[in-house]
């Protein structure tokens, strides 16, 4: 398995393997809520779009696409002038100071800094979209020089792009395929991570991304999602059929409390074709 250069709570680099025996061959895989890419990274599409609402991440694949070079060349210097906490909150207070700023190149290094030195690789901001993770207190942080090289290689056959879900699904023709991995549906009261970027992702945004998974299909592409065993995600999309695995949960402070819980990926069956023969009969 290929590993993200990235930490990612809710990556999908645990579970790739029952994943991949949902996806179906096709030209171009179109991901909607990329995060790390580990779905990316570990299949063998010709062509793929990739999308995230958060454009710090995205940001960070561009430049590593751009020119991965000097961007790990900046990365490995940050590692060595912040290697404890207070050049991290440091790091973290310049980050902030430039939000508004735009995609830039330091900016971009600057996510993937503090992305392996953050607690548990948790992303995280706040309503003013200030990024606000605690330091993860690890001796040393690992430098991901090999997952870099791997990803940046793969990126020559992306495009990317950060935007709201729907305009990414709505290029979906006949012959894509889509995986979505969307902020799971809470599976308790105290669940977290069911946030977009910096804002809440709504059972209103489930529906609305039912309802656009549909329309490919409909369109001829195939559907692949992940979320979380609930009663909830089976009703909001109906018409997927779904499948339960295992998948390792490691959000908690100590590796001695993670454990596997029960998560669900669905397909969504593509309309049957309504076909003509010769005397006009349809055909199934």
């Amino acid at each position: 398995m290929n590993r993200s250069f990235l930490k990612w709570q809710g990556g999908k680099g645990t579970v790739i393997d029952e994943i991949k025996k949902h996806l179906p061959t096709g030209k171009r895989l179109i991901e909607p809520f990329v995060g790390a890419g580990n779905v990316f990274i570990n299949t063998d599409y010709n062509e793929y779009i990739l999308n995230d609402i958060n454009p710090d991440l995205m940001g960070a694949y561009y430049y590593l696409k751009l020119n991965h070079i000097s961007f790990m060349q900046r990365l490995a210097q940050l590692f060595i002038e912040g290697a404890d906490q207070t050049g991290y909150l440091s790091s973290r207070k310049i980050f902030n100071s430039g939000r508004r700023c735009g995609k830039n190149f330091e900016r971009a290094v600057l996510f993937v800094y503090l992305n392996r030195h953050c607690f548990n690789g948790v992303c995280r901001y706040n309503q003013q979209g200030d990024f606000n993770v605690p330091f993860g207190d690890s001796k040393k942080a690992y430098f991901p020089d090999s997952e870099m090289l791997s990803f940046a290689e793969k990126l020559t056959n992306a495009s990317l792009c950060s935007t709201d879900f729907e305009e990414v699904i709505a290029i979906a023709k006949n012959g894509d395929v889509i995986y979505c991995d969307p902020p799971y549906l809470p599976a308790s009261k105290t669940a977290s991570f069911t946030t977009y970027h910096t804002k809440p992702f709504t059972t209103e945004d489930h529906q609305r991304l039912n309802a656009a998974l549909i329309a490919a299909a409909e369109r001829g592409a195939s559907v692949v999602l992940s979320n979380s065993n609930t009663t909830e995600t089976r009703e909001i999309y109906p018409d997927f059929i779904f499948f339960e695995i295992d998948a390792r949960r490691s959000s908690a402070a100590k590796a001695g409390s993670r454990k596997s819980v029960k998560e669900l990926i669905g397909v969504l069956p593509r309309p049957h074709a309504v076909l003509l023969d010769q005397a006009g009969d349809r055909m199934i």
